[in-house]
């Protein structure tokens, strides 16, 4: 691990340790608003966002979520946005700050009730 990491943001994983291994240091580069070389240069070379437009990782940063949890969301057009025909296929979201705010209580919903299968009532395992 590097230790930088260490305590950032007072993170721990499960272990009481600081998130470490790949996905670790992914979040961490999220959390700091660090992206990669390629984004970097798709979005300088992108048209500048409109009002109220994010780019998908931004607003799952922003949100405090995964990437693949927000474009679910998309999928089920529970989310407004439209992909771009850059190289990566980007998504652009279009989200005001009324939006943002349902987004935020939809994923602490979504962590607080998450029942073990489809329907089910209980959490009893069976």
């Amino acid at each position: 691990m590097l230790p930088f990491t260490k305590h950032v943001n007072g993170r721990r994983g499960s272990a009481g340790h600081a998130p470490s291994g790949t996905q670790g240091v992914r979040t961490l580069l999220q959390e700091l608003g660090c992206v990669s070389q390629q984004e970097q240069s798709l979005r300088r070379g992108a048209a500048q966002l409109g009002r109220h437009e994010w780019w998908l990782t931004d607003l799952a940063r922003a949100l405090g979520m995964p990437r693949v949890t927000l474009f679910g969301w998309i999928k089920r057009g529970w989310v407004t946005a439209h992909q771009l025909t850059d190289q990566r296929g980007s998504w652009i979201i279009h989200a005001n700050p009324a939006e943002v705010e349902r987004l935020r209580r939809l994923n602490q919903q979504s962590r607080v009730h998450r029942p073990r299968k489809p329907g089910s009532t209980t959490n009893r395992p069976r």
